[in-house]
């Protein structure tokens, strides 16, 4: 019994749809290594001075090296627009306008910030989301309101610095929304609205001790 042998035009539309495929996927591997995908995250760092200023997607870091400075002009120094980001901090972050941020996130974010350095802005951190951590061992200044704003809930801040304000400024600490648990060493530390759920002293020494200032603190 003999063998039919398949017709040369089927063999030859075989070819062209294997060179088609082939084709579109080389295109495909060529525009996925030349378009940015925001589906993934990015790390940013600075190790100078910069004038951009940053906003952060899911996933993303956030790292300004010493002595860099991100200076934003009259905008949010860094803006966390959605997901979860990570903001470490070990230069300054600093914003000319007397109403906005130096970290700012916003509702259903959660931005998680490590300062050694400097934030200085009208209002220096703003969080209205679900941040996880905040941890200072650098300097926080709102130089026209509060240092720190809270109006979501914050997990644990360590604070093993300074947070304050300069002339024109508030209370170093506002929160209108949660904080599970402050560990605080400035003795100069003042805050205003609802008090943390848990309140810890870090202690230095006989003469350095975390304290706890409140005018109109509730809870």
């Amino acid at each position: 019994m003999k063998k039919l042998k398949m017709p040369m035009f089927v063999n030859i539309m075989n070819y062209q749809k294997r060179r088609f495929v082939l084709f579109w996927l080389i295109m495909m591997q060529i525009l996925w290594l030349l378009v940015p995908n925001p589906l993934f995250a990015e790390d940013i760092t600075i190790d100078g001075t910069s004038t951009t200023p940053i906003t952060l997607g899911n996933g993303d870091n956030l790292i300004i090296n010493s002595g860099a400075t991100l200076n934003s002009g009259y905008n949010n120094g860094v803006y966390a627009s959605s997901g979860s980001a990570t903001v470490i901090n070990n230069g300054s972050i600093y914003s000319a306008d007397p109403s906005l941020y130096a970290i700012r996130d916003t509702p259903g974010v959660s931005v998680d910030i490590y300062n050694a350095g400097t934030l200085s802005a009208g209002y220096a951190i703003r969080l209205w989301g679900t941040a996880g951590v905040l941890e200072n061992s650098g300097t926080i200044v709102g130089r026209s309101g509060y240092a720190i704003r809270i109006g979501g809930s914050l997990g644990i801040f360590t604070n093993t610095g300074i947070v304050g304000v300069s002339s024109g400024g508030s209370y170093g600490v506002s929160n209108g929304g949660s904080v599970g648990t402050v560990n605080n060493l400035q003795d100069t530390f003042w805050w205003r609205g609802t008090l943390p759920l848990n309140y810890n002293i870090i202690i230095n020494g006989t003469n350095s001790y975390g304290k706890l200032n409140s005018d109109g603190a509730s809870g």
